[in-house]
């Protein structure tokens, strides 16, 4: 069909085509790496060396040596190209399976090496020198042709994982996919054809196809970024991170979501791609989500309330917008040792209350919005001799005892707080003067029925009570108010203690 010349140069056109791809798998650093690539590469240029040699041969036994070099390639191409294709599509390669897929190709190859001292691989070994090129004919066993079929089957499997892995990547990688169907393809193919003889040609024209996938999955790999894109970042990377991701398109459709953000969102798990955002319940806020926003939510999986900090990335290809990834950051711990933090500075170490300087802001602020309230100054009567006579650890415990006596008589829509030393405020939003002093003096008397035990015997204290009811036309900032609720309390104690005393209700004229 084509002169001897023309003929050796196709040859070693491809053979040095697997050549400079196999040294481009191994040593262009830059570029992504893929360990069954590579064996491929080697496989497929052992092969096209020793085919070869074949044709190039002067007698039999150096044609059947040459051979003997082709099955050290060809016995490992097909199974390098499933394990390749396995990981390009994500899958964990276990050795198990390794040593599986490599059974039948080292037993060809252990028989292929040991020929002619049997013939169960195969029967007859004819050397052709009246063609353009010298080459072998061989009249396989059945092992011949089971291991021929078996390297059927791992390309035609290896070819199944492509076109699915085709079928469901987006627009933006097809082409990628594509490439790798064609070049798995191609050498299949050849090696049909050169079986049939279609093309009236003699010679086995399976390396120049295998030199050609070479060419067309280096290009792939080195050029479009084929690893780069979706395998690794997609399936190894992305869907192990504990952070959750979502892509919607510039026309606010899903396109794709991570397995975290599934389990944020149970109804991502059902949603196909294309589905307007704003007919997912739980994520019609995307729509116009800022680039940086924080949401909380009860977690689907806990049932706890969980945080979350949501970051929006626009993606762009050729200088276009394509669509926009969120971010989905779990600051759960973080939120929470903020809170606690704020909580410490909020609140008094000791009774657990607020501080004074809370209680004015929370206070006021809840004076203006309400417009109406009434401020309880609460003091322990002679506090001072409790840690004169007991101890302060014992005068620490009639603190906590009384905080947690007048958390139990107010509402949690009230604020408590512990003032000073001894001292104790509360502010509850209403104007209702009647049941304000009913409170207190039920304060007083729980107070007053709570007994202490210490070395020097059991003991009790009491309490004094000012309360202040809030007049816009008088109180001006929330320290007037306190101002006539601590005059109160000052005259409840010249009084003679334990009991409760209202502030003047009118501003003096």
């Amino acid at each position: 069909m084509f002169s001897y010349h023309v003929t050796l140069g196709l040859y070693i056109f491809a053979m040095f085509c697997s050549l400079v791809v196999l040294v481009m798998s191994i040593y262009v650093r830059s570029s992504p790496k893929s360990l069954w690539f590579s064996y491929m590469a080697l496989s497929i240029f052992i092969f096209s060396l020793g085919y070869y040699f074949e044709i190039t041969s002067l007698s039999e036994a150096s044609a059947i040596t040459a051979t003997k070099l082709e099955y050290i390639g060809v016995c490992f191409i097909c199974p390098s190209v499933l394990l390749f294709m396995l990981e390009y599509c994500g899958k964990r390669i276990r050795t198990r399976l390794i040593v599986l897929l490599m059974i039948i190709p080292v037993i060809a190859l252990f028989l292929v090496q040991t020929y002619p001292a049997h013939t169960l691989y195969y029967k007859e070994v004819v050397f052709i020198t009246d063609s353009a090129v010298p080459y072998l004919r061989v009249t396989g066993t059945v092992f011949y042709y089971v291991f021929f079929f078996y390297n059927y089957v791992l390309a035609a499997a290896a070819a199944v994982l492509a076109f699915l892995y085709y079928k469901r990547s987006k627009a933006s990688i097809r082409k990628q996919s594509l490439t790798l169907m064609i070049g798995i393809a191609m050498p299949v193919i050849g090696n049909i054809v050169n079986i049939l003889k279609v093309s009236g040609w003699v010679l086995d024209i399976t390396p120049i196809t295998m030199s050609l996938t070479c060419i067309l999955l280096g290009y792939s790999i080195f050029r479009q970024g084929l690893y780069r894109i979706v395998p690794i970042a997609r399936e190894q990377i992305v869907e192990s991170m504990s952070d959750g991701f979502i892509l919607v398109d510039m026309q606010g459709k899903f396109v794709d979501a991570n397995s975290a953000a599934k389990q944020l969102f149970p109804l991502l798990g059902d949603t196909a791609a294309g589905t307007p955002i704003e007919e997912i319940d739980t994520l019609a806020w995307l729509g116009d989500a800022p680039e940086q926003s924080e949401m909380s939510m009860l977690s689907p999986l806990t049932k706890t309330q969980t945080y979350h900090r949501i970051s929006k990335t626009t993606i762009r290809f050729n200088q276009q917008e394509i669509c926009s990834c969120f971010m989905i950051f779990d600051i759960t711990d973080t939120k929470q040792l903020l809170n606690e933090v704020s909580d410490l500075a909020e609140r008094d170490p000791l009774t657990g209350l607020m501080h004074r300087g809370t209680l004015y802001e929370k206070g006021w602020r809840l004076v203006q919005s309400t417009g109406s309230a009434c401020l309880l100054m609460m003091d322990i009567d002679f506090f001072k001799s409790v840690n004169d006579r007991y101890g302060h650890l014992k005068g620490d415990e009639v603190l906590k005892d009384a905080a947690e006596t007048l958390s139990k008589c107010l509402r949690s829509t009230d604020l408590l707080a512990r003032y000073g030393g001894e001292e104790f405020c509360a502010l509850l939003p209403t104007s209702a003067v009647e049941p304000v002093l009913d409170l207190a003096e039920r304060i007083l008397k729980r107070m007053e029925a709570c007994t202490f035990h210490s070395d020097k015997g059991d003991f009790n204290v009491t309490m004094s009570i000012g309360v202040a009811v809030y007049n816009s036309a008088k109180h001006h900032a929330f320290q007037d108010l306190l101002a006539d609720a601590d005059a109160a309390l000052y005259a409840a104690k010249s009084a003679g203690r334990n009991t409760v005393v209202l502030a003047e209700r009118e501003p003096k004229s």
